[in-house]
């Protein structure tokens, strides 16, 4: 009797074990909102946030292979060089480098995360060495048909974040 107790009490610290592992689980998964502060989620996660959304990204709108460095993301704190020099970024995209640079800390949400990724993503797609400069002459930042382009397609962030919230 004593050793069917045991083996009972047993099992039954186990089931709530496992039992609070998935409500543990489903709580941070249905806690994880578009709206969820970047600085409420760890680092690790906001780098797994980028990197899903440019794997989205890469599935939506293709890859530019005219390019010859390998395509690389940084997700990390603005540099102080560059915060001094152009002030606050959410991101930027380097043409030389071939580099997608996120800054969470100027992201308020997940929702400006992934905006942001797709905006910059986009840059990585068009032709930015030979046009860019020239059309920001001629239309200015805001009319500039790439940035025109990159703040629509930040509109897909809906679409991206189903596809990416169960695998987050």
């Amino acid at each position: 009797m004593t050793l069917r107790l045991k083996r009972l009490y047993g099992r039954k610290i186990i089931y709530n074990k496992i039992i609070f592992y998935h409500v543990k689980i489903l709580s941070y998964l249905c806690g994880m909102k578009l709206t969820t502060r970047t600085y409420n989620i760890s680092p690790r996660e906001q780098k797994v946030i980028v990197r899903l959304t440019i794997k989205w990204c890469r599935v939506f709108f293709g890859e530019n292979h005219r390019r010859k460095n390998e395509f690389t993301y940084y997700v990390g704190p603005q540099p102080k060089r560059l915060l001094k020099q152009y002030g606050k970024y959410f991101g930027c995209f380097d043409c030389e480098e071939n580099k997608l640079n996120v800054y969470p800390e100027h992201n308020k949400c997940v929702r400006d995360l992934i905006k942001t990724t797709i905006h910059e993503y986009t840059h990585y797609i068009q032709p930015i060495r030979s046009k860019y400069y020239k059309l920001d002459k001629q239309y200015g930042y805001k009319n500039n048909p790439f940035e025109v382009v990159a703040r629509t397609n930040e509109k897909l962030y809906k679409n991206c974040w189903r596809m990416i919230k169960e695998k987050i």
